[in-house]
Parts: structure tokens; C-alpha cells; sequence
């Protein structure tokens, strides 16, 4: 599979985390959802290399990949409103 090593080198869990870190990071809904849909991308991606038909499932991936960046969108937005609050709830204090 030569799109093996690709796949391994955006992995969340390979990249940024080793060991006992890697045990706490799967803890994080968010971060274990992510390695979810990575691994579901993965095989995709080699069932694609074995049936050698590029558009299968192209459906199901862009879903999780909008589905993902949807939902970072939203912690975004969230996490600004939360930076918001506590300004304004530092200074009214």
C-alpha cells in the first residue's frame, strides 16, 4: 500500500501523542471521535487501493470530513464565548 506511510503521518494519536499521554488523549470525546473517523478514513482509503476504484465511498468521506470541521467550527465559536463571558463577567466584578 503506498499510501500507507501518508496515512500514518496525519494520525492524531501517532503525531502528538506516546504512550501513558496517549491513554489520556483517547479520554477527550472529541479527540477520540476524531481518531474514529480517521481510522474509518483509513479504510476507506485502502479498500479503495484494493477494489482500485477511486470514487468508492467518496460520500461517506466527505461526510466525516464535513461532520469534523463542522463541529471544530463550533468549539471555536463556543470557546469564544467563553473568552467573552469571562471577560465581561471579570470586569462587572
Amino acid at each position: 500500500m503506498k499510501g500507507g506511510h501518508y496515512f500514518r503521518s496525519l494520525n492524531p494519536l501517532r503525531r502528538f501523542t506516546r504512550g501513558p499521554e496517549r491513554a489520556a488523549w483517547e479520554q477527550n470525546p472529541s479527540r477520540r471521535r476524531l481518531a474514529e473517523a480517521y481510522d474509518c478514513l483509513q479504510q476507506l482509503y485502502r479498500l479503495r487501493e484494493d477494489e482500485r476504484a477511486p470514487a468508492l465511498g467518496k460520500i461517506l468521506e466527505e461526510r466525516i470530513v464535513w461532520r469534523e470541521l463542522l463541529d471544530l467550527e463550533l468549539q471555536e465559536i463556543d470557546e469564544q464565548i467563553e473568552r467573552i463571558s469571562e471577560t465581561s463577567a471579570g470586569g462587572t466584578l
